[in-house]
């Protein structure tokens, strides 16, 4: 996981909330590109839920 949760740092091309996550399972890899609101406690959770469910997902479709 990737990106910048804030309060600085964003850029028009890399906003505060952009978060890329990605999970490779079996050989697949799958990636996900993010914006979540919010403040960086906020974006930081929001991230780690998203990436939690995307583990999930990959390793219930094995």
């Amino acid at each position: 996981m990737t990106g910048i949760a804030g309060p600085g740092g964003g850029t028009p091309e890399k906003p505060v909330g952009l978060v890329y996550i990605a999970a490779q399972v079996s050989g697949k890899a799958r990636c996900l590109r993010c914006l979540f609101s919010g403040d960086r406690e906020t974006v930081r959770e929001r991230s780690t839920a998203a990436a939690l469910n995307l583990l999930r997902e990959e390793l219930s479709s094995c």
